[in-house]
């Protein structure tokens, strides 16, 4: 035993589980420096450390200490015991693409020890390609210019809610999640290393035997991956480091883990963050027609009889099925809201997007589920919530479109960043009450309320 690493955010709840339960306790900045003032004399006693996490979600005085210069001062910038050991995300969020750094690395404290996510639990936890050498790259060459890293540690197998028995391999690891924890090692170990070059030499070794051609393919199809993802299941760029309360949007909010999302106020935000929405839709069909073209090479060489072949197979085609139902979800989506938001949504017009837009959602959705229901796997998207969006604008388009007005109040409403003062909250909770609050929820973001 080294130490004691302590989270202080994200407990209870979802991960109350048999005997055990959580609560969030450490709201305040004082609690967090009493919890360290506690624990680290005994750390420092039996020369062990105490390593925080600073993974917070966004609650309390304290909520944004994940990605707030000033509250991470606040808790560490006096803090010299070599004992102490601050933890942080890269990014200011969760484990997202296309933000910006963490803007507490290096600050002033303890040394700190940079977090990465190898199996990335918001790009479908390793069933498809996730490639790191620009995410990781960019990620640990900065931590390896700020003199306070003193290491990294990455998320192998672990994180989030969802996935399928593909996410650990038919030998139980997961090639894409092998390939990019090797990764992430050879540039911990040497930052400016090729990562291109270290990915082509590492699938040339661990498929010794295959074909060359089936090697060149799955490397192409690894390293394309970055892309595609960034893409064609994120939104080709990053809408901004914007934040509700103390957490920072994330740049992938269209789905959640392995749910698409219709609550509207995403869609309201996203349409009113991108601007336009027509070049987005156009790069994730691209995006489809690429993966599809990556599938054919890595089948066409595959040999059949092969377990690992055929499950990397699988996995592209999971991939192109992945990638059309966000292409199809966005053309729907999208376009329905920016029709709404300006003024040019009538029955007629709604009822004609409906055919066109809605039909080809509902085909994409149909064929997911005919081709992925029932495997254990490879299971298919979670996607009663579209679903469940496409039949409602069906029997009443007119509701829906008032939905979209009421959405697009609440986005500009969480636009004008309250105070998060304890008097600003307390009158916030006279004026909307739990069982309003949960109902709201419940309404606008169902994913959210049923996590």
């Amino acid at each position: 035993v080294s130490g004691v690493i302590v989270r202080i955010g994200e407990t209870g709840g979802a991960h109350d589980v048999a005997g055990y339960t959580g609560h969030l306790i450490y709201h305040e900045v004082a609690a967090i420096r009493h919890l360290i003032a506690t624990l680290l004399p005994v750390c420092a006693q039996f020369d062990r450390h105490l390593i925080i996490r600073t993974w917070t979600l966004g609650i309390g005085e304290a909520g944004d200490l994940l990605c707030s210069p000033e509250r991470y001062a606040a808790v560490f910038a006096d803090q010299r015991d070599p004992h102490l050991l601050v933890s942080i995300k890269h990014t200011p969020a969760d484990f997202f693409r296309l933000l910006p750094p963490n803007p507490t690395l290096g600050l002033h404290g303890p040394c700190q020890i940079v977090e990465l996510q190898n199996r990335r639990e918001y790009e479908l936890f390793g069933l498809v390609p996730s490639g790191l050498t620009g995410l990781h790259g960019a990620a640990i060459r900065r931590a390896a210019h700020e003199p306070q890293c003193v290491g990294i540690w990455a998320w192998n197998s672990t994180g989030g809610w969802g996935g399928g028995g593909a996410s650990i391999g038919p030998n139980g690891w997961n090639l894409w999640t092998e390939a990019g924890s090797a990764l992430t090692a050879a540039l911990a170990a040497h930052p400016e290393c090729d990562a291109e070059q270290f990915v082509s030499e590492w699938f040339d070794q661990r498929l010794i035997g295959y074909d060359p051609a089936f090697v060149r393919a799955v490397t192409t199809a690894y390293l394309e991956s970055e892309r595609l993802i960034e893409q064609g299941w994120y939104l080709g760029h990053a809408p901004g480091m914007w934040r509700v309360g103390g957490i920072v949007v994330p740049s992938l909010l269209w789905v959640w883990w392995m749910r698409p999302t219709a609550a509207l106020p995403v869609w309201v935000y996203l349409v009113e963050t991108l601007g336009e929405i027509e070049p987005v839709i156009a790069w994730t069909e691209q995006a489809v027609q690429e993966a599809q073209h990556l599938y054919e090479q890595v089948a066409m060489y595959a040999p059949p009889d092969d377990p690992l072949a055929q499950q990397l197979v699988t996995s592209l085609a999971y991939l192109v099925d992945a990638l059309t139902i966000a292409w199809h979800t966005r053309a729907c989506l999208l376009r329905f809201v920016t029709m709404v938001q300006r003024e040019q949504a009538d029955t007629v017009r709604l009822r004609t997007l409906f055919r066109s837009e809605g039909t080809r959602l509902r085909a994409a959705i149909r064929y997911h589920l005919e081709r992925w229901g029932g495997r254990s796997d490879f299971p298919p998207l979670e996607l009663t919530e579209l679903t469940a969006f496409l039949d409602r604008w069906k029997r009443a388009p007119h509701w829906v479109r008032q939905q979209v007005r009421l959405a697009a109040w609440l986005v500009a409403l969480a636009r004008r960043q309250p105070p998060r003062s304890a008097p600003a909250w307390a009158l916030f909770n006279v004026l909307f009450p739990t069982r309003w609050r949960r109902r709201l929820l419940q309404t606008t973001l169902p994913w959210l309320s049923r996590r």
